[in-house]
C-alpha cells in the first residue's frame, strides 16, 4: 500500500464515505422530493414533476 499516492489514497477514502453517505441521504431527499411534489400540486403533477 506504500506505492499508493497519498493524495490518491485521502481522495479515495473521501470518495468511499461520500457514497457510504449518499446511499443514506439521496434515498431520503428524493423521498422528500416526491412528498412535496405531491403536496404542492397534485393536480398538475405532470407540469411541476
Amino acid at each position: 500500500m506504500n506505492l499508493l499516492n497519498p493524495s490518491l489514497y485521502i481522495s479515495l477514502q473521501m470518495l468511499l464515505s461520500w457514497i457510504d453517505s449518499w446511499w443514506i441521504t439521496t434515498p431520503i431527499s428524493a423521498l422528500k422530493f416526491v412528498v412535496s411534489c405531491t403536496r404542492v400540486s397534485s393536480r398538475n403533477w405532470g407540469r411541476m414533476c
